[in-house]
């Protein structure tokens, strides 16, 4: 558990440390793909991380 706690939390580090970001799903996206990328996209919109949708 310890390892999957230390990957997230380099993972939060690397977001709070970007100032923006671009979010691209896959080519022709599902629903799980533009759900992901809006889902993200608000939480660093809401977090005040400038975040661009493609």
């Amino acid at each position: 558990m310890k390892r999957v706690e230390s990957s997230l939390e380099r993972a939060v580090d690397f977001i709070h440390s970007g100032r923006s970001f671009v979010l691209t799903g896959h080519e022709r996206p599902d629903g799980d793909a533009a759900g992901s990328v809006l889902g993200l996209g608000q939480a660093l919109y809401d977090s005040g991380t400038g975040a661009g949708m493609w």
